[in-house]
């Protein structure tokens, strides 16, 4: 009788104290994830209460990571689309080429914070943009300079095949790298693809928004006259029909341009890339074409080292595709990166990756009447340059 009376203060102990017990730990549990939030970024003492509140603490938080944190530019690798549910990955594209921005923080418990802008080429030769939040948890590989993380990307992405809307993009996110360069990837549930980007770090917050000094090699130089060789690499995407299929060749060419410096940071440049291409049907040469683009781009630069900067850019772009007998015309999105290396105050030496996305009709006439081709050039450019 009395192992029965104790059971039954036990249960009922049990039952009081289990539902105190779950609610501390569902507390504590929604606290720590929101810490990984930019309401991290936030001081304890000056959060505020309410569901209004939390949001304006993301806004406050994110700005901060903006403010505080180092520039870093980011460059998108590669989407792997596999082979088990890509029957047609063959015509997918792999290669995202493009660029961005992201200013990355590290907090005090090693955990890594970002707040990126990004634009690429998706699976389907289309420009996506992208922005938003990213947290990664990093632990360090012995004392090898490397780390490895782990956490999530909080963002909105844009696509044409949505109409533009934003699309929530809440994803897992694995990053391995050193203080300096990050490789990440993640996993996008709803297309089944993993993607892949990479940032390196630059300037930090206590020097980028300095004024340039009389011995800096980039002062009171504000304009640069360049020149040099290009290839550009076309793909005209999903090529593949029940009639056959329709490729454009790949060449070098030539291009030029005047980029103009605004300060320390921001620059616009406009260029110009020629180059000649073949179109084919199922492999027969059809038709000689020579493609000209005409591209200006807002850039943000920032400081590598004192002689060298790395800069993302995007903007609008104007193409002519042109034979014997016809003419195409396109204005379009053009987005890009690269680098330029001041080697001396006159002359500078810079390359760029630039991706644009004209629509032409009628590339092939006679086997696809009326189809728009999108050969999605990306140019690989490479320059000398004289400042003034």
């Amino acid at each position: 009788m009395l192992l029965k009376r104790k059971l039954a203060l036990a249960a009922m102990l049990t039952a009081f104290t289990l539902p105190a017990w779950a609610d501390g730990f569902l507390s504590s549990a929604l606290s720590a994830i929101n810490e990984t939030t930019p309401a991290g970024m936030v001081s304890q003492d000056s959060r505020e209460d309410g569901v209004g509140g939390w949001f304006r603490d993301q806004g406050r938080g994110f700005s901060n990571i903006v403010k505080q944190g180092n520039t870093a530019i980011v460059l998108p690798v590669y989407t792997e689309h596999p082979a088990w549910d890509y029957n047609n990955r063959h015509q997918e594209n792999g290669l995202t080429w493009g660029g961005g921005i992201a200013r990355t923080f590290v907090d005090s418990r090693g955990n890594e914070r970002l707040a990126y802008a990004v634009a690429f080429s998706d699976s389907h030769y289309e420009l996506e943009p992208s922005v938003g939040y990213g947290w990664v948890s990093r632990w360090n590989v012995g004392s090898t300079g490397l780390h490895v993380g782990a956490g999530y990307l909080a963002g909105l992405t844009f696509r044409a095949d949505y109409r533009w809307l934003p699309i929530p993009a809440p994803l897992p996110l694995l990053n391995v790298g050193t203080r300096n360069f990050g490789a990440y990837m993640t996993y996008i549930p709803f297309s089944n693809v993993a993607f892949f980007f990479t940032t390196f770090n630059l300037d930090d917050h206590a020097t980028h928004e300095m004024p340039l000094q009389p011995g800096s090699v980039w002062y009171g130089r504000n304009n640069l006259l360049y020149a040099g060789g290009s290839w550009v690499h076309n793909d005209l995407g999903d090529p593949d029909s029940d009639k056959g299929r329709a490729t454009m060749t790949s060449n070098g060419g030539w291009n030029a341009g005047i980029r103009h410096y605004f300060d320390r940071h921001w620059a616009a440049d406009l260029g110009v890339i020629r180059s000649k291409h073949d179109t084919a049907w199922d492999g027969v040469k059809q038709h000689d074409w020579k493609m000209t683009q005409v591209n200006l781009m807002g850039q943000y630069h920032a400081d590598a080292t004192k002689n060298l900067r790395l800069f993302a850019g995007a903007g609008i772009g104007y193409a002519k595709l042109k034979r014997t007998g016809q003419s195409e015309d396109s204005i379009h999105p053009v987005i890009g990166a690269g680098f330029t290396w001041a080697f001396s105050r006159e002359f500078h030496l810079t390359g760029s990756i630039v991706t644009a996305f004209p629509r032409f009709k009628d590339i092939d006439a006679v086997h696809c009447p009326g189809d728009t081709g999108r050969p999605a050039p990306t140019s690989f450019n490479l320059s000398l340059g004289k400042t003034f």
